[in-house]
């Protein structure tokens, strides 16, 4: 087991994209031990007890999260935890390629802060990501996710982590 966990949610695959840069960044640049796991992989016995750290990273389409990893944030305690959220989201990822401050904060508003305010959470870092549409990438009209952005924020949220 690590002291950092990583549970996404996705659905055309760009949480499970930038859950593998975050470990990577949080293993090879910050000493972490890190797993990683799609929710729909963790049966009801999961425990979060190990792990000092915690990351949920959630796909938004048509405005809604993806259920699971919404609901694996209102089911657990995250007392003790350092808790770190990610969503992605091509309204945010819109946002970060356009460098336009006001839409990004929009996006945050509109699908991070209900879910922190409703589940009484207080994560150490929250962050909107771009994401993908359609599963062939191939396509640049079809996504807006930038690795440079993962990449940034995993070396943050290593920051926070090793204090």
């Amino acid at each position: 087991m690590g002291d950092t966990l990583i549970v996404y949610g996705t659905r055309r695959g760009a949480s499970e994209v930038s859950a593998g840069v975050i470990k990577d960044i949080l293993e090879g640049e910050f000493g972490l031990d890190v797993d990683v796991f799609n929710v729909k992989q963790l049966d009801k016995k999961f425990s979060l007890e190990p792990y000092a750290n915690v990351i949920v990273g959630a796909s938004i389409a048509l405005g809604r999260w993806a259920r699971r990893a919404k609901k694996f944030l209102g089911k657990n305690d995250f007392a003790g935890k350092k808790l770190a959220i990610f969503i992605s989201s091509g309204f945010a990822g819109e946002a970060l390629k356009e460098g336009n401050e006001k839409k990004y904060e929009k996006a945050m508003e509109d699908y991070m802060t209900p879910v922190v305010q409703d589940f009484h959470l207080d994560p150490v870092s929250t962050k909107g990501l771009g994401g993908w549409w359609k599963k062939d990438v191939t396509d640049s009209d079809s996504y807006n996710w930038n690795r440079d952005d993962v990449e940034a924020w995993a070396r943050t949220l290593g920051k926070i982590f090793v204090g």
